[in-house]
């Protein structure tokens, strides 16, 4: 008997054993589906993300014509400098010069005043003497 409790001993010890086999292999299988889902997971994320970046190409070619652009612009802004430079010396011209035309345009205007002056005086006279030559003439 004694020999058979041995027996019985050896194939519980086995048995367990093989449970706890059978277990942690259950668990290792549920380890690495999880993993693999986590990867699968990890690729669709990358490809999407590949998709979403530029190609060195695109790039560079988008890169030389910002750099034109911005070379255009700098071009521009100095020609625009120059103008305003150009602009500011006349207008600093034009106010050292600004007295002399005050006297010409002074003198223009006390001119205009004087003929005028005289037009209103011979626009009297006129009517006074149309004024006259009607009275004389429908009376």
């Amino acid at each position: 008997m004694i020999k058979y409790k041995l027996t019985t001993s050896k194939e519980d010890l086995c048995s367990e054993r093989f449970i706890q086999l059978e277990t942690q292999f259950k668990e290792f299988r549920l380890d690495i589906e999880r993993r693999l889902r986590d990867l699968n997971q990890l690729r669709e994320d990358v490809i999407v993300d590949r998709n979403q970046f530029m190609t060195r190409d695109l790039y560079d070619a988008q890169n030389r014509e910002l750099n034109k652009a911005i070379d255009e612009f700098k071009q521009w802004k100095s020609e625009t400098s120059v103008n305003l430079a150009n602009h500011s010396n006349l207008i600093t011209a034009a106010i050292a010069s600004n007295t002399s035309t005050t006297v010409r345009v002074g003198g223009l205007e006390s001119w205009q005043s004087w003929l005028m002056g005289i037009g209103i005086v011979l626009v009297t006279i006129s009517g006074i003497v149309g004024a006259a030559l009607s009275h004389s003439f429908f009376k």
